[in-house]
């Protein structure tokens, strides 16, 4: 009964990127789902580069040389660092597709429709990892570490009161 009862559960969970394709498609945002090699290949390569070790329970806990940000509208900036090239969205709690994104433009819609969630952004050459977390805090690793540290010196000079840690 029991076993029977959690695989039902186990059925309802809805994937965070079941809800973006249907966001995608309701707001005529293009997107793709990569190949699971090609996903699995890029999982691989974060983990080499920015995995220090392998206590904690999120992938950012992890993260060896990262910088933060701490703000619940963090996300809108993501637009500001991708920019016009493509990124790669990914999460975790099991949904292990990662999304194709054609610029920080469309990331921005697709963010601006969606319920809250946490998740990851990078690129196909993994130059760098960003997270928005459920405590509403950016964290950056590779080139994303030095963007985050400038996005929080801009806002010390303008008197905002976020924090930065590393």
């Amino acid at each position: 009964m029991m076993a029977a009862a959690q695989g039902k559960a186990e059925r309802t969970i809805m994937r965070i990127s079941s809800a973006i394709e249907k966001t995608a498609k309701a707001n005529s945002i293009t997107i793709e789902k990569l190949e699971r090699n090609s996903s699995e290949k890029i999982k691989s390569q974060i983990y080499h580069k920015y995995i220090k070790m392998k206590k904690g329970i999120f992938l950012w806990e992890k993260f060896e040389k990262f910088s933060t940000l701490q703000d619940s509208a963090g996300w809108k900036l993501l637009s500001d660092f991708v920019g016009e090239k493509e990124c790669l969205m990914f999460f975790e709690n099991g949904d292990n597709t990662i999304i194709r994104i054609r610029n920080g433009s469309d990331l921005h819609s697709l963010l601006y429709e969606m319920f809250g969630f946490e998740f990851y952004i990078t690129n196909f050459e993994t130059d760098y990892v960003l997270c928005f977390n459920h405590h509403d805090c950016l964290v950056g690793c590779g080139t994303a570490k030095a963007w985050i540290e400038e996005v929080d010196k801009e806002r010390i000079e303008q008197g905002c009161e976020y924090g930065i840690n590393a």
